[in-house]
């Protein structure tokens, strides 16, 4: 009988290396694990433990030199470049330290790019944009573009970006790490909010104390190793 609620994320025998010169750096050494739909989870690890590569491996930004992936259902570790772009597109949402909001675009035009990509026709796109930019509280700043709004603010752009086109899974690297305790806090605080009115999985990459200490599932990396996973 097949499992009645498979997990969103099979990793096994997970490794990625990398070539610096004559040196191999095994950045990730043989990680199974998975991660359960709707789950909030958290990779943390020291400087070098291998956490940021995981996330990119599970983001399919980068390909593993071994193992396999699965993510909702779909080989990832097989797909072509083409089609892999194709499936972070739709099914993947980002969100990242530095925000990575187009400077020259409003926030609403922020959030409506990856609709563009997906060919979201226009007028839906817009009303999807809007609802998404209310969701997080920036219903007053739809037309400001990223110089004009705080660093908290421009990471709610980026978390309405991540989520508009309704993804399976999020993963946020170090989504605190350029903000005020503070504003962190209020970041964590609307992510779990979000999670529990979508149903997306968030998988964070993180060496802060405070969003380690929220996870629903902890993965500690050290030495391209996992450590633990529960």
């Amino acid at each position: 009988m097949s499992d009645p609620d498979p997990p969103l994320i099979t990793a096994e025998h997970l490794s990625k290396e990398y070539r610096m010169g004559r040196e191999v750096v095994h950045a990730v050494r043989g990680v199974s694990l998975s991660i359960r739909r709707g789950a909030f989870t958290v990779i943390s690890g020291p400087s070098g433990s291998g956490k940021s590569t995981l996330l990119h491996l599970l983001g399919c930004l980068d390909k593993p030199t071994s193992g396999s992936l699965n993510i909702a259902g779909e080989n990832v570790s097989a797909l072509s470049d083409r089609a892999l772009s194709n499936f972070r597109a739709r099914r993947l949402g980002f969100i990242f330290q530095s925000f990575n909001l187009i400077p020259v675009l409003s926030a609403l035009e922020n959030v409506e790019y990856p609709m563009k990509i997906n060919r979201v026709p226009a007028d839906e796109s817009r009303v999807r944009a809007l609802e998404m930019l209310q969701s997080v509280g920036l219903g007053a700043h739809i037309s400001h573009r990223p110089t004009e709004m705080s660093g908290g603010q421009c990471q709610r752009v980026a978390i309405a970006r991540a989520l508009v086109m309704k993804p399976d899974l999020v993963l946020a690297d170090e989504p605190t790490a350029n903000l005020d305790s503070a504003t962190g806090e209020h970041i964590m605080a609307l992510m779990h909010e979000l999670k529990r009115q979508t149903g997306t999985a968030f998988v964070i990459s993180t060496h802060d104390p405070m969003v380690a200490s929220q996870a629903e599932q902890k993965i500690l990396m050290r030495d391209g190793c996992l450590q633990a996973n529960g």
